[in-house]
């Protein structure tokens, strides 16, 4: 089955083989219609794995609207219209509501102000259950991850990778318990948030490079960026603060090109952070059709790079100067930053002698023999 706009596929995979199960089409001008949309690019999918409504998927997508999928028949059952979803278009993150399995939240986020929104949205009555418009001041939404109090209120932590800030929402009433902190720390720190993840008073985030490699508008790049992995701390859900045991790792060095971390999460307690700088390898080495057809990941942000820290700053294993100058101490260029220096912080294992521990990297695979090869002859 082919499908122009969007597909989403079904693999079973077993202790002893794996296999293609089905294809269910999600984009073209039948979408459109159903979705009330002039174009279709669908960008995530996922469900609530909780409860009764474990088989119905939510598949939202760049250019507004959403549809639902049914798992055991791998089919579209409803969709929901661009008007439903306040006309958002930006679809990108789809979590299961911690509390309720009948609920998913979506986050819409884009690259301007006033721009984006966190829809709750039921899998039982397939309907918007909440709209939570996103202050005007933040730019391109693109992070969220879940805190429970000590009170037991849930609240949700959104991130906003343009205008680098965050904003906490009580999910009890949808009501903001901060707006628009500032992840830079007054331009101290470089930081351009990308995927956040939330453990035990601590949010860990992504940051973005200088030269984002995918999804971020080069209106909206940050020379003074540093890729690698930074922390806030998050107060019983409400308050968000850099304390002293915070982190800002700038990414192990590679010699390539700029980092762009993309992703973060946990594996026991060990941090893994996501590199894509590897991948314009492959980009360059298979043409401009190639390269324009793999840019569809997430990114960005603003900010400074930093000065040294003063006393109460997070703690950082180099100094996080701009990465866009190849001399500058700390980076992208410059030696690895010796680890041994500023061991394991939080419980996280410091490991940035080893790249697969640090950053998962695509390196095309040719090209490093064509090097080799080069090396070998000349």
């Amino acid at each position: 089955m082919t499908s122009e706009g969007g597909a989403i596929h079904k693999y079973r995979i077993t202790s002893d083989k794996a296999e293609y199960v089905a294809t269910v089409k999600v984009g073209g001008k039948d979408v459109e219609m159903a979705r009330s949309t002039t174009a279709t690019k669908p960008i995530s999918v996922g469900g609530n794995p909780n409860g009764a409504f474990k088989d119905m998927l939510l598949v939202v997508d760049a250019k507004g609207g959403a549809s639902f999928v049914d798992a055991k028949t791998d089919t579209v059952v409803g969709s929901l219209t661009s008007s439903e979803l306040s006309d958002a278009t930006g679809g990108l993150w789809i979590h299961a509501h911690p509390k309720d399995a009948s609920l998913v939240i979506a986050q819409y986020g884009k690259q301007t102000a006033d721009a984006s929104s966190m829809f709750i949205i039921s899998l039982d009555t397939k309907k918007v259950v909440e709209t939570i418009k996103i202050g005007s001041k933040a730019v391109d939404s693109h992070g969220m991850a879940f805190c429970e109090a000590s009170s037991g209120t849930l609240y949700a932590i959104n991130s906003n990778r343009v205008s680098a800030t965050l904003d906490i929402i009580s999910m009890s009433d949808y009501s903001f318990v901060l707006q628009d902190f500032d992840l830079t720390d007054a331009g101290r720190l470089g930081l351009q948030p990308d995927y956040v993840v939330y453990k035990e008073g601590k949010l860990y985030i992504a940051g973005r490079g200088p030269k984002p490699i995918s999804a971020v508008a080069k209106e909206n790049f940050n020379p003074n960026a540093v890729a690698g992995l930074y922390t806030v701390s998050i107060e019983d859900c409400t308050k968000a603060s850099f304390k002293s045991d915070d982190v800002a790792i700038a990414a192990a060095p590679l010699t390539l090109m700029d980092s762009d971390f993309h992703g973060v999460n946990f594996v026991g307690d060990d941090v893994w952070g996501l590199d894509q700088q590897g991948t314009m390898l492959a980009q360059a080495e298979s043409g401009p059709a190639a390269a324009a057809g793999s840019g569809g990941g997430m990114g960005g942000g603003g900010g400074m790079g930093g000065s040294e820290p003063e006393p109460s700053a997070p703690k950082t294993n180099a100094p996080l100067a701009p990465a866009e100058s190849p001399t500058t101490e700390g980076s992208a260029s410059s030696p690895a930053p010796d680890c041994e220096r500023n061991p394991a912080v939080l419980g996280v294992t410091c490991r940035h002698a080893s790249a697969a521990a640090t950053s998962l990297i695509s390196i095309s695979v040719p090209v490093l023999v064509g090097l080799i090869l080069a090396v070998l002859v000349f």
